[in-house]
């Protein structure tokens, strides 16, 4: 709050993402205030230092976002929670606990609750990083109180709704991935963990140098043990259910009618393939009905289409900074709101089977 009663101004003009700490350790709550405060999107509202506080307060404050450590003192975070969802607070929850197995139980819930392994601290950037990318990505949307609205709790009380993204018409057709700079390793890493069969084609932009994409194709195939080839030209995306499709070389490729195609219109952000051709034509030719992944990478190709996919009302995820190679494109995509998900590569094809609704993956 500034001086004047009204909420202080983020660089866009939008309010502050507000956002809560729960955590029983002081020390740790302390650092994480000051973390979210150094953001000048963010602002921390609120506090409390074990899990029967945590639901009274955010039921009262109604925070954009929720950040919950699970283990705390009396009523534990899970409870926190049940009580938060049982009482229609709208909040956003990152789930932050040091215990892995812990976040597994919560990795199949929608996309209002978010889970990171506990770590950081100011010797630990990536993972700082990583966090706010994840309070920006779920709590972005739910900035669009005008800058100078009455604050507290007759105003809290009636949020103003987030912009609801389109509903997804149907079950996803294609599960789209781009990545550049190693990207190969992802790939490769993202596809062995991926079910087998996927009941949707894969369909795989990677910056290659020239002539490679043949060789790639073979090499995906061989180090994944899944059917990885080159696309081919007006092939139905029905017919490709279950299979890998590369982009081939100097070609683009996109969708359009329900069928790959594959030009070689002019290369964008200087290359040909190009991700955004992908993640745009999927985003107009499905909508909704299409998973769009973007893995590391340097430059932005790729932000602007992921985008397009998720206000389609497509999920998008997003390598984490911590495990990409090179976070420019992924980076990218966080900073400009594409991602609905920030995740560590290792999880992404746990959610790609959620989204597909598999229990595993």
């Amino acid at each position: 709050m500034t001086r004047s009663g009204t909420m202080p101004k983020a660089p866009d003009g939008l309010r502050p993402i507000r956002v809560f700490v729960a955590d029983d350790s002081f020390a740790y709550r302390t650092f994480l205030r000051e973390l979210i405060g150094t953001q000048p999107d963010m602002q921390v509202v609120g506090e409390a230092g074990n899990g029967y506080n945590a639901a009274q307060r955010v039921a009262a404050l109604v925070p954009d976002v929720v950040v919950l450590d699970l283990r705390m003192p009396g009523l534990d975070g899970r409870a926190a929670l049940r009580r938060m969802v049982q009482g229609g607070v709208p909040s956003r929850v990152i789930i932050v606990s040091a215990y892995d197995d812990a976040l597994a139980e919560f990795d199949g819930r929608p996309g209002e609750v978010v889970t990171v392994l506990k770590k950081g601290g100011d010797g630990d950037r990536s993972w700082n990083d990583t966090l706010i990318a994840n309070i920006r990505a779920v709590g972005g949307g739910r900035r669009r109180t005008p800058v100078g609205a009455p604050a507290g709790l007759a105003a809290m009380a009636c949020p103003v709704p987030e912009p609801v993204a389109a509903p997804r018409p149907e079950s996803p057709r294609a599960l789209l991935v781009g990545a550049s700079t190693g990207g190969p390793q992802a790939v490769v890493a993202l596809l062995k963990q991926l079910p087998q069969p996927l009941p949707i084609p894969t369909l795989i932009v990677i910056h290659v140098g020239e002539r490679l994409a043949d060789a790639m194709a073979d090499w995906l195939a061989r180090e994944t043990g899944k059917p990885v080839r080159l696309a081919r030209h007006g092939e139905p995306l029905a017919e490709a259910a279950g299979q890998f499709l590369l982009a081939p070389n100097d070609h683009h490729m996109t969708v359009r009618g329900g069928r790959v195609v594959l030009t070689q219109d002019a290369p964008m952000h200087g290359m040909r393939p190009a991700v955004d051709v992908l993640f745009h034509g999927a985003a107009r030719a499905l909508g909704g009905a299409a998973i769009g992944v973007l893995l590391t990478g340097m430059g932005k190709d790729g932000a602007e289409g992921l985008l397009a996919l998720r206000q389609a009302g497509a999920p998008t995820l997003v390598q984490d900074e911590a495990s990409a190679t090179v976070y420019g494109m992924p980076g990218h995509a966080v900073h400009i709101g594409a991602a609905a998900r920030v995740l560590p590569l290792q999880r992404i094809a746990r959610a790609v089977s959620e989204e597909l609704g598999h229990s595993g993956g």
